[in-house]
């Protein structure tokens, strides 16, 4: 079976301020993250932050300061996952619209 790219998360980060969890690799699977996106959906500019987490450590993905109205704020990477670790997100001003894309494989990466 090809491996095709999808939506892992979608959503609205309305909590000013903090961390949120936005994808959770799955028991018994690879993820590979290849696309973040986040758009400002307020009326001042925000300060956005993408990690990845595994375990205690956190590891800065990419940040940007994202002002109202801008279309979108993009970051191609890729970045593995394993069961349990996740991608979090960071807003100092919320709304954030985010949309995270990639593939989840069968089976644990050695």
């Amino acid at each position: 079976m090809p491996v095709r790219t999808a939506r892992l998360a979608a959503g609205v980060h309305n909590t000013l301020n903090s961390f949120i969890q936005i994808y959770t690799c799955p028991q018994g699977r690879t993820a590979i993250v290849k696309d973040l996106r986040s758009s400002n959906a307020g009326t001042v500019a925000t300060f956005v932050f993408w990690r990845a987490d595994s375990g205690p450590a956190q590891t800065r993905l990419v940040s940007a300061n994202v002002n109202p109205g801008d279309p979108s704020f993009a970051a191609n990477c890729f970045v593995v996952l394993e069961p349990g670790d996740h991608i979090s997100l960071f807003t100092s001003a919320a709304p954030i619209h985010y949309h995270l894309s990639g593939a989840e494989l069968d089976g644990v990466a050695p």
